[in-house]
Formats: structure tokens, sequence, C-alpha cells
């Protein structure tokens, strides 16, 4: 993986299943070293599930009142659009949905600038 497609960071999340944190930050670790080219199909259905999981957690979030405000639910998202963006593309299916999911918080002035740097993110891979 080349410097400009380093992702955007994500903190450790303080709500969600901590075994997420770790499975995103495998992956990247993965991809940093190995890339994505020559990936079975496999590899591809290990990472659909894992940003399928990571956008899964963020909906339970949001849905509970315990969390609803939890600062996790935006990184969640943003994960999960990363994970897709690297394995699939921009043009994908996969991805766009997970885009449009952290495109909702420009809506809102503190994840705002969050969303600035993950589209600058993909712009410049």
């Amino acid at each position: 993986m080349t410097t400009s497609l380093i992702p955007p960071k994500c903190p450790r999340f303080s709500d969600a299943a901590p075994e997420l944190f770790e499975r995103y930050t495998a992956f990247i670790q993965d991809v940093s070293l190995s890339g994505t080219s020559n990936r079975g199909v496999e590899w591809h259905q290990r990472v659909r599930a894992l940003a399928s999981d990571l956008h899964s957690e963020a909906m339970a979030l949001g849905m509970s009142r315990a969390y609803e405000y939890s600062d996790d639910i935006y990184w969640l998202d943003q994960c999960a659009a990363v994970v897709s963006f690297i394995a699939f593309g921009r043009l994908s299916s996969d991805f766009e949905k997970y885009q449009a999911a952290v495109h909702y918080y420009t809506a809102f002035s503190d994840t705002k600038p969050r969303v600035i740097e993950f589209d600058r993110y993909v712009q410049g891979a």
C-alpha cells in the first residue's frame, strides 16, 4: 500500500465490540504489507463480512438509547467504508453504500471535518 492509501486514523472504539476494532486494524495491517492483488474469494468474503459487521454495529448502537449518541457510530461507518473502498474500489456497490452512510454525517458540525478528511483520502487514492 502506498502512502496515499493510508486511511484516516480511526480511534479505538469505546462502546462498540472491541473485536471489531481488532479485525479492522488487522485488515489495515494486512493490506499495508501485502496489498490487495491476487486475493482469493475467501479473502473477499471475509472483507465483505467485516465491512457489514462494522456497519451493523453502527446501526445497533444508533438504535440503542444508551448509545445513540456514541462517537463510535461515525467511526464504525467510516471503517466499513474504508474496508470496502480498499477491497472493492470506489465504483463498487459495497463502497457506495458505506460511503453514503459516512456522507450522512456532513450534516453535523462535529463530524463534518472527519467526512472531509475521508473524502480527501478517497479522492487521493
